[in-house]
């Protein structure tokens, strides 16, 4: 039989031959783990980044929409809206949906305070470093801000 159909001398002296084994060796499977890992250490971090930065993109839209919706809701009542509650009235005035209305959208918390003069709204990471790393606020003025180190406030800089 030829060496090519799956035989090869043996490599002691008046041995039979040994038929060649089909497989990979263990060295070799731990070898491509190994490969693996190491791809996916480079790419997952990266797609982890590029949900924090979506979900921080998210809340500073959904603070502009907070605020837009605050001044509509002054040109038809008497203040500012005292909370996000305010906003949002299933049988009545819908100026937010229903999601930014119960305070958490897509990996923030929102607040909103208001009086006859003005409102703050806020946007702080639900888990920080995790679903953001940025906290945000943004006032009758419409300059949103931010601040990495903690709630943001009025001398937090503007983004």
């Amino acid at each position: 039989m030829p060496e090519f159909l799956g035989r090869r001398k043996s490599f002691i002296p008046g041995a039979p031959p040994q038929r060649s084994r089909v497989g990979f060796t263990l060295v070799e499977i731990m070898v491509v783990i190994a490969v693996i890992i190491v791809i996916a250490s480079i790419g997952v971090p990266g797609i982890l980044r590029q949900r924090v930065n979506a979900n921080e993109a998210a809340a500073v839209a959904a603070l502009k929409t907070l605020s837009a919706a605050s001044v509509t809701y002054r040109a038809i009542h008497t203040s500012y809206p005292s909370n996000l509650s305010d906003l949002y009235d299933p049988a009545g005035a819908q100026y937010i949906d229903s999601t930014l209305a119960s305070g958490t959208k897509q990996g923030y918390n929102f607040t909103l305070s208001g009086d006859a003069d003005g409102f703050n709204a806020t946007a702080i990471p639900a888990k920080p470093n995790i679903t953001g790393t940025r906290y945000f606020l943004i006032d009758l003025d419409g300059v949103i801000r931010s601040s990495a180190s903690g709630p943001a406030d009025e001398s937090s800089p503007a983004i």
